[in-house]
């Protein structure tokens, strides 16, 4: 008989070399190169939306440091004045010339842009700055009393000044936490006021103290009588 013909087995082609597979492969890395410029895109996006938010606060606390500085001193003149509980000669003058100060800070306020997540200290600074003016204004008002209507008012604006230093320091620590969250440092931004004298509590009929120099040399005719007196009786001794 003759020989029958010996046929092959087909050899099976791996799948990554067919068609299919191939097609398959191709549209993965497709995908993968896309998911990376996607990924790449938005890190790019947040880093830039990162920097405009850095650039905005650190803009808006140059903003807030300035205004603080032009306030610092007559917030302090005008805490010490409701402090001390007494009107000085030039309170009228005073008063006028804080009122003026304020004022301006108002309409400087008005002009704050707040980046988004420090919205509410810009509210808070220009509550501050309004409570400041008011209590420049009771002042003004206080200077053309007297008596205990004047020691009344003074003592009221006493409250004001540091309830409005209160609301200030309240904006800062917004700011800060907003640039903390932003990656940036604290503001550096101060209380308006500082130095403050403490309140003078006046005694009702306590007579003024007159010092006297030690060994009685000097002083009036009462106060060297007196040190007379004690030198006679040293020299008696």
């Amino acid at each position: 008989m003759a020989p029958r013909p010996v046929t092959g087995r087909a050899q099976k082609v791996p799948w990554y070399k067919t068609t299919k597979g191939q097609t398959i492969a191709a549209i993965s890395a497709l995908i993968l190169v896309v998911v990376g410029l996607a990924m790449f895109s938005n890190a790019k996006k947040e880093a830039d939306e990162l920097k405009q938010t850095q650039e905005a606060l650190e803009n808006y606390t140059d903003q807030v440091n300035a205004l603080q500085q032009r306030i610092s001193q007559p917030a302090t003149e005008m805490a010490n004045a409701a402090a001390a509980g007494d009107a000085p000669e030039d309170l009228a003058a005073d008063a006028e010339e804080w009122t003026t100060v304020f004022t301006g800070a108002q309409a400087e306020t008005a002009q704050f842009f707040a980046p988004e997540g420090a919205t509410a200290s810009g509210q808070l600074f220009t509550q501050s700055i309004n409570l400041f003016k008011a209590a420049a204004e009771t002042l003004t008002v206080a200077a053309g009393l007297e008596g205990k209507e004047q020691t009344a008012l003074i003592s009221a604006v006493s409250t004001q000044v540091q309830t409005a230093g209160g609301v200030w320091d309240a904006g800062v620590t917004v700011l800060d936490d907003a640039r903390d969250e932003s990656d940036l440092g604290a503001s550096g931004v101060t209380s308006p006021i500082s130095n403050t004298q403490p309140a003078v509590q006046a005694t009702p009929g306590a007579s003024a103290t007159i010092p006297v120099s030690p060994g009685g040399g000097g002083g009036d005719g009462s106060g060297g009588k007196s040190g007379g007196g004690k030198n006679k009786k040293g020299d008696d001794s």
